[in-house]
């Protein structure tokens, strides 16, 4: 009788053993997970650009939507609420990028806001003509490649100054797959705003004005260094 009594309080306690061994109740033993693959390792060089732009307002340099991922054409825009008569400026970059140049062999692309004489034709003007060729617009590159200046002006203040609130010109950035395509993506390339000036709206009276006051001149006639906003540019 003690024999079984004993019996019976093992066999319940080895059957807990076997079954907790086995890994269930149904007495089959669990099999591992496989090990999942690693991720893939993420491309360590770069195959284009991308341009955020500069969340403030007034002068800015904003993407343009003809964009691609290895050219970055930027715009230009100037404060709301203003008018004027002309911008230039400088733009530095550390040679990791090409400023590049539009179909026209230009450094700018200008969009015609400063060149009134193409939107509405020879005007007369105190009994004259004025001339096709008012405005005038330059680009280059130097420092090696390095800085960009370019500018887009009226040349007869005759005509009225232009709203700045849209673009004005435009400019280019090449990716360079020799420089910038060996670096990993997610890369900052530096883009420096140098110097920038506009000529604003009020300059004084014309010479040609029949209520022209020599005063003016002294007073108002002035180019203003302006700040130009860049937005962040990095490798992709």
């Amino acid at each position: 009788m003690r024999i079984l009594n004993l019996f019976g309080r093992v066999i319940p306690v080895v059957l807990i053993a076997l079954l907790g061994a086995c890994g269930g109740s149904d007495g089959i033993r669990d099999t591992p997970l496989p090990t999942p693959p690693p991720p893939p390792a993420p491309p360590t060089t770069s195959s284009g650009l991308a341009y955020t732009d500069p969340q403030v307002p007034g002068w800015r340099l904003v993407r343009d939507p003809s964009s691609t991922a290895t050219q970055l054409v930027l715009n230009l825009v100037g404060p709301a609420d203003q008018k004027g008569r002309g911008v230039g400026f400088n733009l530095r970059s550390d040679g990791s990028v090409k400023f590049a140049k539009f179909s026209d062999g230009s450094y700018i692309h200008d969009l015609g806001v400063f060149k009134l004489g193409n939107k509405t034709g020879p005007v007369a003007i105190n009994g004259e003509t004025a001339a096709q060729d008012i405005y005038a617009v330059l680009g280059a590159v130097k420092d090696g490649g390095k800085l960009l200046t370019v500018g887009a002006y009226q040349k007869d203040r005759r005509w009225p100054a232009q709203r700045l609130d849209v673009p004005l010109y435009q400019v280019a950035i090449d990716f360079d797959p020799q420089v910038a395509g060996a670096l990993k993506p997610g890369t900052r390339l530096p883009l420096t705003f140098v110097r920038a000036r506009s000529i604003p709206e009020d300059i004084g009276d014309s010479p040609d004005a029949p209520k022209f006051d020599p005063y003016t001149i002294l007073n108002k006639y002035r180019i203003d260094d302006v700040t130009i906003a860049v937005g962040t540019l990095v490798t992709q």
